[in-house]
């Protein structure tokens, strides 16, 4: 059974591309191994590295929800009730997720209602905003707090393409646009690339009315391009 699964993690994170018929034989394998309940640093390693590289099965394929659903949603649940993942092992999970929307719009409600996709995104960032230290050099970091700026960055990519190619999330009322706007303070002198991110995500919830202009303003949003504006005309100085 470990060789089996070592097969399916190398398949998926190693190759750029993986046949549908592959997928179905690895995505249940891997599954069985995130469903695990046990908290020992040995048990969320194995968890960790299932979904890490579920989240990197690309959505080139269609599968049927009878396939995952079932199970993602129940590795969700519990995590929502016991915390028993990591942070990068959580964020995997729900980049497997959201990556399905493109062939499933049914999935928008599960998402939305049942897993309540924008308030665990809006935990999680703030969470990791707080944890990081901005200010140390990035060759100063330890391996755990890089390990949470590059789960910081999925989380962001996560919700780009969630803006962008699938069109159904909702900003208001969870303090989500005041999270990016914060975020994207706190990094703007350090990490340039989650600086950017930030500023995408609110430009294209904006452009598509997942948040209003007045909610954005009460958010912060004015100060922040003010703060930009000067700071590229310094650079440019």
């Amino acid at each position: 059974m470990k060789l089996l699964i070592d097969l399916c993690e190398c398949n998926l994170l190693l190759f750029n591309s993986t046949s549908n018929k592959m997928l179905k034989a690895c995505v249940p394998c891997l599954l069985k191994v995130a469903l695990k309940k046990e908290e020992s640093e040995k048990a969320q390693k194995e968890v960790e590295i299932a979904l890490l590289a579920l989240s990197n099965a690309v959505p080139y394929y269609v599968m049927e929800r009878e396939l995952y659903l079932s199970d993602v949603t129940e590795i969700i649940k519990y995590h929502q009730e016991h915390h028993n993942l990591t942070r990068l092992a959580y964020q995997s999970v729900w980049e497997f997720l959201t990556n399905q929307l493109s062939f499933n719009q049914c999935l928008k409600k599960v998402v939305e209602d049942d897993l309540h996709f924008v308030e665990e995104v809006t935990r999680e960032l703030e969470e990791l905003r707080i944890l990081i230290d901005w200010k140390r050099e990035e060759k100063k970091k330890g391996e755990k707090e890089k390990k949470e700026v590059f789960t910081l960055k999925r989380w962001l990519r996560t919700l780009e393409s969630c803006f962008l190619l699938y069109k159904f999330l909702e900003m208001k009322n969870v303090g989500l646009d005041r999270c990016i706007i914060e975020l994207c303070r706190a990094s703007r002198e350090y990490e340039r690339v989650i600086t950017e991110s930030c500023l995408s995500i609110l430009q294209k919830s904006a452009e598509r009315g997942a948040v209003g202009a007045d909610a954005l303003l009460k958010a912060g949003v004015a100060n922040l391009i003010s703060d930009e504006l000067q700071r590229s005309t310094l650079i440019e100085k």
